[in-house]
């Protein structure tokens, strides 16, 4: 079964296909968890600022919806 982290990434990154064997699995965990036990929101975008946005608005909004979706109860 897939962690609600990797679950979470593949659903706001549709278009960023992971194989099995994707090297960057593990690291993408690592900062989805990180995102979804941050503090703040400010923090959270902090965590994945490196991953390139555009604006600050995407990542905003990045980071907003992937923390309702890890942190959802169900």
């Amino acid at each position: 079964m897939k962690s609600k982290y990797l679950l979470a990434y593949e659903r706001l990154c549709p278009t960023d296909k992971l194989t099995e064997d994707d090297p960057r699995k593990a690291d993408i965990i690592a900062e989805m968890k990180a995102v979804a036990k941050a503090k703040t929101n400010r923090e959270a975008a902090d965590i994945i600022r490196w991953w390139g946005w555009d604006n600050d608005q995407q990542l905003t909004s990045f980071v907003y919806r992937a923390r309702k979706l890890m942190n959802s109860k169900g």
